[in-house]
């Protein structure tokens, strides 16, 4: 499900931001308000593995942005185990 949301959002997502300058701010938005505090720290993995696969800066940007409005929601400050994985891995 988290995936589907993610490819919705990215579905035709140049001409949803020509219509709304700020469509990812209101998309984001309404999913932030929408999730419990767990379920937006569970989100945020797939945040995670969707800036690892954009290759334009813009979409990039967006998703970075938006993975702290997250970690806000999810009211922790607790690194999220699939970054440990990462930080670990260097």
């Amino acid at each position: 499900m988290k995936n589907e949301i993610i490819d919705e959002i990215l579905n035709d997502w140049v001409r949803k931001l020509n219509e709304d300058k700020f469509y990812f701010a209101h998309t984001f938005e309404a999913l932030i308000v929408s999730f419990t505090s767990h379920e937006a720290f569970d989100f945020i993995e797939s945040m995670i593995q969707t800036i690892l696969t954009l290759d334009n800066p813009f979409l990039v940007n967006q998703f970075i942005f938006f993975t702290g409005y997250f970690y806000n929601k999810a009211q922790t400050t607790e690194l999220h185990p699939m970054m440990q994985k990462k930080s670990t891995s260097y």
